[in-house]
């Protein structure tokens, strides 16, 4: 007699049970909603798909939006002087895109070099910045990471940080404006072995950001 009690006590539990387990598997896929998904395509297949994209980038220019801030408008000499830098998807579609603080992103002041570059100009033009010179990875040395990538929902934003580089020496006393370029023209990422890619359609191009006035003052 003691079997049927011992089952009806149970249903109610396992019944629980179930519940709590679909709980948490509806809270996992809600937190990873913003993380892009792709097509898994031979890495020989690489050139025929940058060909399509390349050429729909003019086409998809302004499907984002790249801004920066600042916390306060003044900074010592010697103190580092940090973004605050967004990415908007602008467009009415979902938008992948790569991170501006991306693992092998090179942030630069060259026009030339790097996918985050920041252009400084002195309101003195007396004031010349000397910077050191970039390290510069090997050629086919760099992994692309689908951790770089970052799926947009309209009018949704990825929001980071980003420190300036530092010139030789110290920042001489005096204002500054800036503005930093995002580019990227990596339109997926690599795997492990590169055997394979994947494939994401991100966003490629090149955008400014507004400009911001900081003034670095004495100690």
């Amino acid at each position: 007699m003691s079997t049927p009690q011992f089952g009806r006590k149970l249903l109610p539990v396992t019944y629980s049970l179930t519940i709590v387990v679909l709980f948490l598997l509806s809270v996992g896929c809600t937190s990873q909603a913003s993380r892009p998904s792709g097509i898994l395509v031979p890495a020989s297949l690489y050139p025929t798909l940058q060909a399509k994209y390349d050429l729909e980038m003019t086409n998809r220019r302004d499907e984002l939006q790249f801004s920066i801030a600042l916390s306060k408008g003044s900074y010592t000499p010697e103190e580092n002087i940090e973004f605050s830098v967004t990415l908007t998807n602008r467009s009415r579609t979902n938008v992948i895109a790569r991170k501006p603080d991306a693992s092998t992103n090179l942030i630069t002041t060259s026009p030339d070099l790097g996918e985050i570059i920041f252009m400084i100009t002195p309101h003195d033009p007396t004031i010349s910045l000397n910077f050191p010179a970039l390290a510069m990875p090997y050629p086919g040395s760099l992994v692309t990471s689908p951790d770089d990538f970052v799926l947009l929902h309209p009018a949704e934003s990825y929001v980071t940080s980003i420190t300036m580089p530092r010139p030789r020496g110290s920042m001489p006393q005096g204002q500054y404006s800036v503005y930093l370029k995002y580019k990227n023209y990596d339109f997926g990422a690599d795997s492990p072995d590169r055997e394979f890619f994947v494939d994401y359609n991100a966003w490629m191009g090149e955008i400014d950001s507004n400009t911001v006035t900081l003034q670095i003052v004495s100690q």
